[in-house]
């Protein structure tokens, strides 16, 4: 499932493509994530220790899970050979999950995010998932925003673990209805 964004005015090598990550790309995976933590540490900073420390063999690893997964994927969108925004689903407490969603701020307002979580989506849909679920803190209110403008729903906060006395709204949007 490949889907490029590009129009008569983005020259071919501006073209982004985005697809499911390929086995080899363990270290690729990595720096994306450490650019999105740096970029917006108040949603994925707890993480970067972990993401940072991991070894060449356990990116090996992490990645060859991702693109073979039935119940997880990590999806890129590639500018040529460059990442610029990812969007990974997994499986959690019996629902299918939407976490980790990026996009270089080159590319913000592209309509790159939307098709990010398309793909997510399709992908979930076509294992059979009816309704994808999501988490959003309260500290990222653009965030929550933007799901509401796709189509999804507040349906829950929690406390968020690392930050109790902050909180994640939890989101879910139903994948039988219209997906771009």
């Amino acid at each position: 499932m490949f889907r490029p964004i590009a129009g008569p005015e983005v020259p071919a090598t501006q073209q982004i493509l985005v697809r499911r990550i390929q086995v080899t790309e363990g270290l690729l995976f990595q720096q994306l994530q450490l650019e999105a933590i740096d970029d917006t540490p108040y949603a994925f900073g707890p993480i970067r220790e972990r993401v940072q420390g991991a070894t060449s063999e356990a990116l090996a690893r992490q990645a060859a899970h991702y693109a073979t997964s039935k119940t997880e994927a990590v999806f890129l969108a590639m500018q040529q050979s460059t990442p610029v925004g990812t969007a990974s689903v997994h499986w959690e407490a019996e629902q299918f999950w939407l976490s980790f969603v990026w996009v270089h701020p080159a590319w913000r307002k592209s309509g790159l995010a939307q098709t990010l979580l398309a793909h997510a989506a399709l992908w979930c849909r076509d294992t059979g998932v009816r309704t994808l679920y999501a988490r959003v803190l309260d500290e990222n209110p653009h965030a929550l925003r933007f799901y509401q403008r796709e189509g999804w729903q507040v349906v829950g906060q929690e406390p968020w673990p690392s930050k109790p006395a902050r909180t994640r709204f939890i989101i879910c949007r139903p994948l039988d209805e219209g997906i771009a």
